[in-house]
C-alpha cells in the first residue's frame, strides 16, 4: 500500500437500502475513483443507473465529498471503530427534466436528495390493483376533523409557531446524537425543522403536511417536501433512523396513528430505529385539562365521509381562558389574564363539545379527544390573511382581553400502554425503550 497505511474498508449505501460492497481500498483512492468502482459493480435490476462519475455523489457523516478529495482526507477525524467498515451514502442523479417543462425546482442539491429517497408512484395511465386494501385506502384518507382543526390551523399560525420552537427536548437531542456518523435521518412532522441538522455527521430529510411550515424549513436550508404521515413518500428501508415528534395525536383514528407508525418502520432499514413521542393523559401538570375543551366522543371513520357528519349537541360549557401549550415539552405558558370566557362564536367548535360541563372531572381518567387553543396574537394575525377569513366563518374567534385570534387544534392524548398497544401488532418492529417525560409518552422502536 502506498506509504504503507492500512487499506479502508468502505461498502455503499444505495437508494433502496442495498449495499456495494465492502471493499478495501488505498487511502489514497480519490473520490472519483470509488465512484468508478460503483459504476462498474452498480447492479443492473436498479431503475436508476448513473452513466458517469457525474451521476453520482458520496456521502460520508452527512458531507458531500468532492471528486479530487482521497478517501483518507475524506475520512471522519473522530468517532470510527477502529478496523470497522465506513458506509458511504449514495445519490443518484435524477433524469434531467425537459427543458419546456413547467416543473422546477428551487435548489439543485434537492433534486438529487429527492429522487434517490421518494418512491416511485404510479404513472397516471398505470393501473394499480386495490383489491383486499380498502382498509387501506380508508385510513388514508383524511378526517374532516384533521383537515379542519389540524392542518388548517397550522397553516394559518405557522410563522408564529415557528417563533415559539426552538428549543431542543434533550430526550431527542440524545437520540439523534447516538446515532452512528453519517446516518440518514427521518423527521416525519418536521415542523419549523427545529430537529433537522441537529447532528451535524448525519443526513436530515423532513416532510410535515403543512405547506406554510414546510417552506420555512426550506429558507433555512434544510431537505424537506410537503406529506402526509400516514402515507410517507420515502422508499423501503431507506433510512437508519426516523422520529415523529409530537405528531401521532394530532390524528383521529386508531388505525391512522398505526399506519403511521408502520410507515415509520417501513422506511427505515433492518436495526433501524424510530423515535415516537406523544403527549399524555397523565400531565404533570393535573390541572391542565380543566383548560382544554374535551369532546365527548372518539372520531372514528365517520369522520372520512363529509356526507355524514355525527350530530352532536351544542355546547354551554364555560371554560377559563387557555394558556398556550409547548408542543414538545406539554410545559405551559401562563397568561395574566384568566377570565373565564364561553366558546360561542366558534361554530364548528360548539358543534362536536361535550354538552354537561359538570361531568367534566369525571371523563379524565378515560377523555382522551381534546381541542387545545392557539391565541396567535393580533399583529401576527394581520400577517396572515387566513386569519380575517377564519374569523369571518367561525373557524376562529377573537379574545380582545388577550388580543389574540385563537384556533383550536385537536389532540388526542395518550394513555400509559397506549403507544405499546399499537406496535403489538407490527410484526417487523419491536420495543426497545419506553419511557414518560415531561407529560410525553415516548417509545423507540427497532426495525427486525
Amino acid at each position: 500500500m502506498a506509504g504503507g497505511k492500512e487499506p479502508i474498508e468502505v461498502k455503499f449505501r444505495l437508494f433502496d437500502g442495498t449495499d456495494i460492497g465492502p471493499s478495501k481500498y488505498d487511502p489514497s483512492t480519490t473520490v472519483s475513483a470509488l465512484k468508478e468502482f460503483i459504476l462498474a459493480r452498480w447492479p443492473q435490476d436498479k431503475e436508476i443507473t448513473p452513466k458517469t462519475v457525474n451521476d453520482l455523489k458520496l456521502i460520508n457523516a452527512g458531507r458531500i465529498l468532492e471528486n479530487n478529495r482521497t478517501l483518507a482526507e475524506s475520512r471522519v477525524p473522530v468517532g470510527e471503530v477502529p478496523g470497522g467498515v465506513i458506509t458511504m451514502h449514495v445519490v443518484v442523479r435524477p433524469p434531467q427534466p425537459d427543458k419546456n417543462s413547467a416543473c422546477k425546482f428551487p435548489q439543485a442539491e434537492q433534486m438529487w436528495v429527492y429522487h434517490s429517497v421518494i418512491r416511485r408512484l404510479p404513472d397516471d395511465d398505470e393501473t394499480v390493483s386495490t383489491e383486499g386494501n380498502n382498509c387501506s385506502a380508508s385510513v388514508q384518507s383524511t378526517p374532516d376533523i384533521e383537515k379542519k382543526y389540524v392542518h388548517r390551523v397550522y397553516d394559518a399560525i405557522a410563522p408564529h409557531f415557528s417563533s415559539t420552537r426552538f428549543a431542543k427536548w434533550p430526550k431527542v437531542a440524545g437520540f439523534l446524537n447516538s446515532l452512528r456518523l453519517g446516518s440518514v435521518i427521518l423527521d416525519a412532522g418536521c415542523g419549523n425543522g427545529k430537529y433537522l441538522g441537529f447532528n451535524p455527521d448525519c443526513l436530515f430529510i423532513g416532510c410535515d403536511i403543512s405547506p406554510p411550515l414546510i417552506e420555512i424549513c426550506a429558507g433555512r436550508g434544510h431537505e424537506v417536501l410537503v406529506a402526509d404521515a400516514v402515507n410517507l413518500p420515502y422508499r423501503d428501508n431507506f433510512g437508519d433512523a426516523a422520529i415523529s415528534i409530537a405528531v401521532l395525536h394530532h390524528l383521529s383514528t386508531d388505525a391512522r396513528r398505526r399506519k403511521a407508525i408502520e410507515e415509520l418502520i417501513r422506511v427505515v432499514r433492518k436495526g433501524g430505529l424510530v423515535l415516537i413521542t406523544v403527549w399524555a393523559v397523565e400531565q404533570e401538570d393535573k390541572s391542565l385539562l380543566n383548560k382544554w375543551t374535551p369532546l365527548c366522543e372518539k372520531y372514528n371513520e365517520e369522520w372520512v365521509d363529509p356526507s355524514s357528519p355525527p350530530v352532536r349537541n351544542q355546547s354551554t360549557t364555560v371554560l377559563e381562558s387557555i394558556s398556550e401549550t409547548d408542543e414538545d415539552t406539554g410545559a405551559v405558558r401562563q397568561r395574566n389574564d384568566n377570565l373565564k370566557r364561553s366558546n360561542d362564536g366558534l361554530d364548528d367548535n360548539a358543534d362536536v363539545t361535550c354538552s354537561n360541563s359538570s361531568n367534566i372531572d369525571e371523563h379524565h381518567k378515560t377523555q382522551q379527544e381534546y381541542f387545545v387553543p392557539w391565541h396567535l396574537p393580533f399583529h401576527r394575525a394581520e400577517i396572515s390573511g387566513a386569519s380575517a377569513a377564519a374569523l369571518e366563518n367561525g373557524f376562529a374567534k377573537r379574545d380582545d382581553r388577550k388580543g389574540t385570534v385563537v384556533y383550536n387544534r385537536y389532540y388526542h392524548v395518550f394513555v400509559e400502554g397506549e403507544l405499546q398497544r399499537l406496535v403489538a401488532g407490527i410484526n417487523n418492529a419491536v420495543v426497545v425503550d419506553q419511557f414518560y417525560d415531561k407529560s410525553n409518552w415516548c417509545i423507540v422502536l427497532e426495525k427486525l
